[in-house]
């Protein structure tokens, strides 16, 4: 019994070494290539509410509103701009009066300007995005990422 268990412990030993030898041995690259990227937009997103500020707190929402939107057009910004998100002021779980709204630019100096409006404490932004046009897929990217890969390849070879 010893010497058939032995026997089949050589024999599996022999066919994983056998295994092991019919390998073929290849090399994997990869290329990479630039995209260049347009920005379709810049987003910034204000809370405005009651809830954080000390002093301001005795101002109404509409007051506090009417403020900000005073400032935003003395900066030149357009109140056009500005789009009203009352499900994601509720999804911040602030417990008090206020609201979310987003502005959106394709200027980097409108959302620079924008973003001083913020005071931190009753008005904030509570995030920032960019949006970006689709990619178009070319041709001469993909080349330059096969010559890239082919580059890669024959240093490794």
């Amino acid at each position: 019994m010893k010497k058939i268990i032995l026997a089949g412990i050589i024999l599996v030993s022999a066919l994983g070494s056998h295994a092991q030898e019919q390998q073929t041995h290849s090399i994997q690259v990869n290329g990479i290539a630039k995209i260049d990227r347009e920005v379709e937009a810049y987003l910034i997103d204000f809370s405005i509410s009651v809830e954080h500020g000390e002093s301001e707190s005795k101002r109404s929402f509409e007051e506090l509103k009417r403020s900000f939107f005073t400032k935003a057009k003395e900066a030149g910004l357009n109140e056009s701009q500005f789009k009203e998100d009352k499900l994601g002021y509720q999804a911040l779980q602030y417990f008090r009066e206020g609201s979310l709204y987003t502005f959106q630019t394709r200027s980097r100096d409108e959302l620079l300007k924008a973003a001083r409006l913020a005071n931190g404490s009753v008005i904030a932004i509570t995030s920032t995005r960019v949006k970006f046009k689709p990619v178009v897929k070319d041709e001469k990217q993909f080349e330059t990422a096969f010559l890239n890969s082919r580059e890669k390849a024959a240093i490794i070879a």
